[in-house]
């Protein structure tokens, strides 16, 4: 892989991004964070148009390329955060139970923030996902809780300091795609081989596309999939994907991320990506998704306008700027359909009850420090 190409075509990115005054270098903050003090966030999911898989630095988890994605609110998460200044061990519970899982997951980016801002605390969080679905992979779940936790946490290390830019940055160590979760709209999150870890964060770059009509057929999948990054990266056809993803990044900057081509970018992605991880012997459909996605390929046939995308998973999202197509398509399978939609505001119905509920389960694993 020619590295020092992806690190000129991707400065060349940054540069154009800058004069547009959409990004800027994260601020030096420094923490702050209050003993007893509960900070909240929240996280919606979105799906990637311009997609990415593989970490050129991961440390860092700076990607080898910009990704690129639009809002969805199939799920939204909440998340609560304490910092416990004589604590020696950091602790998750997600959805009413604890998680070794999540706190795996989380160790990277909480040893990260104790190294960066001169801590030597633990951390405390409660998380809770909130969804329209009951069990499905590919619904940029991830997505949300990052962005969720790291708003908590921003909150909690920075108060008032704390903007979107920065929350972009912590979440970033969690999960890459986190880094655009936070922005509501259309997301740029610009990553390169090289980059100023600063720089490397999300930024909004345009609304939610006008006219959009979207929604999701969820499909569940018990393929394992916490290995994509280093499977992609594996891959004798990783550096090609890698490279020709520059030019239709500049192409969508020159169009102002126009719908119709997002659209399409994130279909042939799809592909994409499904083929890069089958050349590593990972297979992310399933005999349902691969049946529906032929039935939208013929449709499509006689139907201009509609597109699908996916990630890793067999959850397969369809968008277009006529709506009737996705209604006369969905009515033509079996498959649970999910509409989507621009609710942004629907964990203002939890909150409430969520915060009450993670002050008290906080409470206890404060009295129950070591």
């Amino acid at each position: 892989m020619n590295i020092e190409s992806l690190t000129s075509e991707g400065r060349k990115i940054e540069r154009r991004l800058m004069d547009l005054g959409v990004i800027r270098e994260t601020r030096s903050l420094e923490a702050r964070p209050e003993e007893a003090t509960t900070a909240f966030g929240v996280g919606y999911p979105m799906k990637a148009m311009e997609k990415f898989l593989g970490y050129y630095d991961n440390s860092l988890k700076i990607a080898y390329n910009p990704s690129i994605s639009i809002s969805t609110d199939f799920s939204y998460c909440l998340s609560a955060c304490r910092y416990i200044a004589r604590g020696s061990n950091d602790r998750v519970f997600l959805d009413g139970e604890e998680s070794q899982l999540y706190l795996e997951r989380a160790k990277h980016a909480l040893d990260y923030v104790r190294n960066a801002y001169g801590l030597s605390g633990s951390f405390h969080f409660y998380i809770r996902r909130y969804r329209k679905y009951t069990d499905a992979k590919g619904m940029s779940e991830s997505a949300s809780v990052a962005t969720s936790v790291a708003m908590a946490m921003s909150m909690l290390l920075f108060q008032s300091e704390a903007d979107e830019s920065i929350i972009s940055e912590l979440a970033r160590f969690v999960s890459g795609s986190g880094t655009r979760g936070i922005f509501r709209g259309t997301a740029f999150w610009l990553s390169y081989p090289g980059i100023s870890h600063r720089m490397c964060h999300a930024a909004r770059v345009a609304d939610f596309p006008k006219g959009l009509k979207y929604g999701i057929f969820p499909k569940s999948s018990s393929v394992m999939t916490s290995s994509a990054h280093r499977i992609a990266v594996a891959s004798g056809f990783y550096s090609s994907w890698v490279k020709s993803k520059y030019p239709v990044l500049n192409d969508l900057l020159d169009s102002s991320f126009e719908t119709s081509m997002l659209l399409a970018r994130g279909q042939q992605e799809m592909y994409n990506l499904n083929a890069i991880m089958l050349s590593g012997s990972v297979f992310l459909q399933t005999s349902e998704s691969l049946k529906l996605i032929r039935a939208l390929q013929e449709f499509q046939k006689s139907n201009e306008g509609i597109f699908l995308t996916g990630d890793t998973g067999p959850s397969i999202m369809v968008a277009s700027l006529d709506g009737s197509l996705i209604r006369e398509f969905a009515s033509s399978v079996e498959d649970v359909y999910l509409p989507g939609g621009q609710d942004f505001s629907q964990h203002n119905k939890s909150n409430i009850a969520f915060r009450s509920e993670a002050e008290s389960v906080l409470n206890d694993m404060a009295r129950n420090v070591q």
